[in-house]
């Protein structure tokens, strides 16, 4: 492999961590301050708000905080819990896709498609990740 190739599959990989990397911490953010606005034992953590997916995280985030936030504040929040649920959809493709790092500069590769997603989701196309 050359050295263009090896530094076009280091972009590649990355940029696969840095975006699953952020999704993450932003996941974590919505369970710590949901546990903490419905006041959960450290000890139920875990079992409780550990077991929600993205799904049903956001839809209990938005149940809980249209209760206990203003209707403006709650709009807001209702925003970007709507946005980070968008977003999984691409952090499913990122994760369960199949990386070819070395083609054209990286590309995903849908498992249960004969062809790549639309033009191609490439490293560059996870940059910028911010809520």
């Amino acid at each position: 492999m050359s050295e263009i190739d090896q530094a076009a599959a280091e972009k590649t990989y990355r940029a696969i961590g840095r975006f699953i990397f952020e999704f993450s911490q932003f996941e974590y953010t919505i369970r710590h301050h949901l546990g903490e606005v419905i006041g959960l034992k450290d000890e139920y953590f875990a079992p409780v708000i550990e077991s929600y997916d993205v799904g049903l995280l956001t839809t209990v985030a938005k149940e809980v905080f249209k209760k206990s936030r203003s209707a403006e504040i709650f709009t807001k929040i209702e925003r970007v819990l709507n946005e980070f649920h968008r977003l999984n959809e691409k952090r499913k493709r990122v994760a369960h896709g199949l990386w070819m790092p070395f083609s054209h500069g990286g590309r995903l590769v849908i498992n249960k498609k004969p062809r790549p997603i639309g033009a191609g989701l490439k490293p560059r196309d996870l940059g910028g990740f911010r809520l």
